[in-house]
């Protein structure tokens, strides 16, 4: 519940938690907190491991969507998630697994962000699989992922919101052929550009 919810490990120490397994059944003992994240967590996190290792050894080509973010503390993290076709008895289906949150302690280069996702490729065994990465616009993922000699694809939903930002910093002006032309305001002081 804790990993496939995205509960806080301190959900076990909470009263009305308590309260609930305890009316469900008066005879379970809640695990201790430390149980939970030295033995029970770790287990459950190798299985998980051992699961997509499988399944990534099956596929032939995977797709990778990165990006990279700052936390409220003002770390800088790479994150890392594949993508691919998974086969079950009788289906297709799309699988998407997140295989690294990585810690970036150097500028934000083409270079350290190629090393980062070099490494991670070859952790998980996929290196020659990679067929297609998808980041945002910014010049150093794109530039990394021509390092790597993957075909990139800039993220729609990015791009799209882009787009509408500007839009909305964009003031209509009419014409007399009838058709609405629109031009950039100045960000210093909204005055057209």
């Amino acid at each position: 519940m804790i990993a496939r919810d995205f509960q806080p490990f301190s959900i076990i120490q909470d009263t009305g938690f308590r309260d609930f397994v305890n009316k469900l059944n008066p005879r379970y003992k809640i695990i201790s907190r430390k149980k939970l994240t030295e033995k029970l967590l770790p287990e459950y996190f190798g299985v998980a491991v051992n699961t997509l290792n499988d399944m990534l050894k099956k596929v032939s080509y995977v797709a990778i969507t990165t990006d990279a973010w700052t936390s409220a503390a003002r770390d800088a993290y790479l994150g890392i998630t594949c993508h691919f076709i998974g086969e079950t008895a009788s289906c297709f289906n799309l699988v998407s697994a997140a295989l690294d949150a990585v810690p970036i302690l150097e500028d934000e280069t083409a270079e350290s962000l190629k090393t980062i996702l070099s490494a991670v490729f070859e952790e998980w065994g996929i290196t020659d699989k990679v067929k297609c990465i998808v980041t945002d616009n910014a010049a150093a993922m794109i530039k990394a992922a021509q390092l790597l000699k993957i075909r990139h694809l800039p993220c729609f939903a990015h791009t799209l919101n882009l787009v509408i930002k500007n839009a909305v910093k964009c003031k209509a002006v009419s014409s007399s052929s009838g058709v609405v032309k629109f031009e950039a305001l100045d960000d210093e002081n909204d005055d057209l550009t």
